[in-house]
């Protein structure tokens, strides 16, 4: 029995500290009154008033004291100091002990540290530890000015959250928002929704990411994109931007677009120096040159993006340095090699190291191709060193014409070949064919220099050769089948790109090697003739 009477009494004890806790204790006053004409249910105070409760003390000039519900209002000069480090101030308060609960009104300041919250209606639940304010606010730092219609401040987390018309303004930049959190101890903000960030001549979007305001660091995902005045646009599934060397990087379906010389870069992953105007991108390339409705696509491992500045002209360009694997297409030609450079300053494109490039029937190949565009349209292209053109006889698709040289100039007139110079070693193979099609016989010309013009057909019209030249006209029955092609031939119909998508297909062996389609040639040729020539091998 006298255990069960300790035990109880420590339990009465424990429950009288735990009331006198939640109890709010009038500590001074330079006067009490009642009016029992206004109301029996609270004392009115004046001057030097204060309260105590747990750990808060509550100031003000005079106050209705409800002691029996353990509530009061506050009237003028409020101030409500909790430890050492928060600080309330207001010209009104009401004070629910038994909830924790002070809701301040006008001219509130809340200092915590090196924060400063100011607004006009702001509740704090001191058992939650949670301030919040609607109506409009303001919470400074060393670091950052915000400003929202509602807000939440957790003082031992140093953690807001910011609702409605949000705007985080410092020297640097302003993010405006509906939705934001912020750690005043961090300085780091947390994107919740759409937000748009300014900063000098940036211009950065996202929905979902943070920002550290502290060292201009961001990390943006989804929905994400940066632009910069000059129409440089970055977007991706991750961007990561410093703003204090100005670099951003970009992760999974990343794209690069450079509106004023309309040129798109798309791939897994990027780095870009805004300061520098150039980048880098690899992983799954796409290149898409978009200055006419009929755009051109690159694709390549990876490609180096940058922007150089015409001084005459005072007109920025870009350039385009595609490397390894590259293949491209246009509905116009079509190309493949192993790096290429293009730049929208004069629309050249340099194409290396076993260049091939297709123009409606034709396939041109050499150790170097230079292709020169004038306005949309294909004007002209070089050809350096063991320079060919090949094209594939519609009718008869075992003939092939050739064109052979150390180098070739080709002109175009609306996409077609019209106008071909050969100088040096110069060599041709071409079909004669009757109006209705049959064919009869082959040209073959040797010569110095050899110029070409073709029909709007693309058909051979004439050719004109220097005075020292051999031409010869063989009847089509009287070809010997060794004849048949220059040397140096080859034909890669098999890689060339038919559409968009085919830039992306890489072939390890195209279906039908040059050899094959000579042998396949020799024995069509065989049968037509009767012409007994040994097999190849």
């Amino acid at each position: 029995m006298r255990k069960f009477l300790l035990f109880f009494a420590f339990i009465c004890s424990l429950w009288a500290v735990a009331q006198e806790k939640k109890l709010v204790y009038l500590e001074n006053a330079n006067e009490l009154s009642f009016d029992s004409k206004r109301s029996s249910d609270y004392q009115i105070l004046r001057g030097n008033v204060r309260f105590r409760h747990d750990d808060a003390i509550m100031n003000c000039d005079s106050a209705y004291f409800y002691d029996k519900v353990n509530s009061f209002d506050a009237f003028g000069h409020v101030v409500i100091n909790q430890g050492d480090t928060l600080h309330i101030y207001g010209d009104y308060l009401r004070y629910d002990g038994n909830n924790q609960v002070a809701a301040l009104r006008k001219n509130i300041r809340m200092v915590n540290r090196s924060i400063t919250l100011t607004t006009d209606s702001f509740n704090y639940d001191r058992g939650q530890n949670i301030a919040y304010y609607f109506g409009g606010g303001k919470l400074e730092d060393a670091s950052n000015t915000l400003t929202s219609s509602r807000g939440q401040y957790f003082p031992s987390s140093k953690v807001s959250v910011f609702k409605k018309d949000v705007h985080l303004n410092n020297e640097k930049m302003d993010l405006f928002t509906d939705t934001l959190r912020y750690n005043t101890q961090t300085a780091v903000a947390t994107i919740l929704g759409p937000s748009h960030i300014y900063h000098d001549s940036i211009y950065i979007y996202s929905e979902n990411g943070w920002y550290d305001t502290k060292n201009e660091l961001s990390e943006l995902k989804y929905k994400s994109f940066i632009r910069n005045k000059d129409g440089m646009y970055m977007t991706g599934d991750l961007l990561k931007y410093n703003q204090q060397t100005n670099i951003a990087k970009g992760y999974d379906r990343v794209e690069l677009r450079d509106s004023a010389n309309y040129i798109s870069i798309k791939g897994d992953e990027m780095v870009f120096y805004e300061k520098e105007k150039h980048g880098f991108v690899t992983k799954n390339v796409l290149i898409t040159e978009f200055s006419s409705t009929d755009s051109l696509y690159f694709h390549s491992d990876s490609v180096f993006y940058s922007t150089t500045i015409d001084t005459l002209e005072n007109v920025e360009y870009s350039n385009v340095d595609a490397y390894y694997n590259v293949r491209f297409y246009r509905s116009d030609m079509q190309g493949k090699c192993d790096s290429i450079h293009y730049s929208t300053q004069d629309s050249i494109m340099e194409m290396y190291n076993e260049p091939l490039l297709w123009s409606e029937e034709n396939q041109l190949s050499g150790n170097f191709i230079k292709i020169f565009m004038k306005g949309k349209s294909l004007d002209r292209i070089f050809i350096e060193g063991n320079s060919f053109i090949v094209s594939q006889e519609k009718i008869d698709t075992t003939k092939f014409n050739q064109i052979s040289g150390k180098q070739i100039t080709a002109y175009a007139d609306d996409g077609k070949l019209r106008k071909i110079l050969v100088d040096g070693n110069a060599q041709s193979l071409y079909y004669a064919s009757e109006e209705d099609g049959s064919y009869v016989g082959g040209n073959r010309a040797e010569s110095s220099y050899l110029t070409i013009y073709m029909n709007s057909n693309g058909k051979l019209d004439r050719i004109v050769m220097t005075p020292a030249s051999e031409g010869t006209f063989s009847p089509l029955e009287k070809l010997n089948p060794e004849d048949l092609f220059l040397n140096g031939f080859e034909w890669f119909e098999d890689v060339r790109p038919k559409q968009k998508d085919d830039i992306f297909l890489i072939y390890k062996k195209p279906k039908k090697t040059s050899v094959e389609v000579k042998r396949e040639v020799k024995k069509s040729r065989k049968k037509q003739v009767g012409y007994q020539v040994e097999e190849d091998k």
